[in-house]
């Protein structure tokens, strides 16, 4: 074997070696933005979730203020009734 033919050899392995490792780097980058998809997919549900609990405070709140509005009504006709009782 030849002087250069050694050279060529040494370079073709080195160029397996980078080939192998881009591989892996390619895979793990692959690998990356999997994960980064799947949790972006996710986002979303968490936002709408907050929405979900923002509604429902919401909802609950107004129920509240619904029945204490009912409650002063209630409470202003019966002094209305005493009233005119006396």
């Amino acid at each position: 074997m030849g002087p250069m033919e050694e050279e060529y050899r040494e370079e073709a392995s080195g160029s397996k070696i980078d080939l192998e490792d881009s591989c892996v780097e390619l895979y793990m980058a692959e690998e990356y933005c999997a994960v980064i998809y799947k949790e972006a997919l996710k986002e979303p549900d968490k936002k709408f979730g907050c929405l979900n609990m923002n509604i429902s405070e919401r909802e609950e709140a107004l129920r509240l203020e619904m029945v204490a509005k009912e409650r002063l009504k209630e409470e202003i006709h019966w002094l209305e009734c005493l009233f005119k009782e006396k």
